[in-house]
């Protein structure tokens, strides 16, 4: 029987044994654990940078500014305005208690005559108006008999949101108005704004900065979003809504005035915007949320506080019949004429 003679120098190395350990201590598959690390934080931070870039271009791409302008409005000029009870299309309630006074305030310093706004909720609630959309049913040329005003405004908020999602957080309010001659029922005036503020370019520089401690940066990231979720306030952007859709807008017949505002964010001795969100609604805004038979419930009490004055919303007293005019729209709908 022959005998089989091993050549131990020729033997090519066995493989390495584990360590106690657990770990393998080859070089190179330590290397390749390390590059397929590397691949995956590459990617990682990739997709992210792509995700927070989508959102950018999406936050761009909101609703398309409108702005239409009778172009006779100046042989129509109002003498004096009343702004209606606004709908809300979004679903926090807070929205209109917030816009329909400033609204009001910007267009006061506009140059308008504008009736109080507690004097027309009170002339439009004895006449069965319980609901804002319930404005709707009464012709322009009626509603200018009630209130004694040569035009209208309708308006709507179109948005009044804020989104939190970790890595992305954004605050939209959007504000649509309308003016219409109660004299002849043509659309004088109709401008649609957002104003809209989020976080994607702020955590792109956060990531961007921090590559090589990404992990640290998602962290900042987050708490970076959740502050501002938390922390933003409506108000601010309401009044940029309202200032952007009023641009469009021709100043009054007692001209324009520097609204405060747009200086000073604070607010000051004739800034009703406070004293108006404390009170208690007269008509309940139309909303998405809201439940169908809230407009048979029985209205709070009314506000005893002291009403706060205003250099430029005056009260019109008793309505004067026969300013009111035949109107062509239906459901409230106007349209700027050709």
């Amino acid at each position: 029987m022959g005998v089989m003679i091993m050549d131990l120098n020729n033997h090519p190395p066995l493989s390495p044994l584990p360590s106690r350990a657990g770990k393998i201590e080859d070089p190179k598959i330590n290397k390749c654990h390390k590059d397929i690390a590397h691949i995956n934080k590459a990617f990682f931070v990739n997709l992210i940078f792509c995700l927070l870039l989508g959102l950018v271009f999406f936050a761009c791409t909101d609703r398309k500014p409108i702005d239409l302008v009778n172009p006779n409005f100046q042989q129509h000029l109002p003498q004096s305005i009343a702004v209606l009870p606004m709908d809300n299309m979004s679903p926090d309630l807070d929205a209109t208690p917030l816009i329909r006074p400033i609204v009001q305030q910007r267009m006061a310093y506009k140059g308008y005559n504008c009736v109080p706004l507690s004097r027309i909720d009170s002339v439009l609630k004895e006449k069965g108006v319980m609901v804002s959309h319930d404005v709707y049913m009464f012709k322009p040329g009626e509603l200018g008999e009630l209130l004694g005003v040569d035009a209208v405004v309708y308006g709507t908020v179109t948005e009044f949101n804020k989104h939190y999602a970790v890595m992305y957080a954004d605050i939209l309010v959007g504000i649509q108005l309308e003016m219409v001659d109660t004299r002849t029922g043509e659309s004088l005036w109709k401008g649609e704004r957002v104003s809209q503020e989020n976080t994607a370019l702020l955590n792109i520089l956060l990531l961007a900065t921090q590559l090589d401690e990404w992990q640290k940066a998602l962290v900042e990231i987050a708490i970076a979003n959740a502050a501002f979720a938390a922390l933003s306030q409506y108000r601010p952007y309401a009044e940029d809504a309202s200032r952007q859709v009023m641009m469009s807008l021709p100043p009054g017949p007692l001209g324009e005035r520097n609204y405060p505002w747009d200086f000073s964010q604070a607010t000051w001795a004739d800034d009703i915007v406070i004293g108006a969100m404390l009170a208690a609604p007269i008509i309940i805004s139309s909303s998405p949320k809201m439940p169908q038979d809230s407009h048979r419930r029985p209205p709070p009490p009314p506000n005893t506080g002291p009403a706060q004055p205003h250099p430029k919303i005056i009260d019109q007293g008793t309505p004067k019949p026969g300013q009111g005019g035949a109107s062509p729209f239906k459901g409230g709908e106007s349209k700027a004429p050709k």
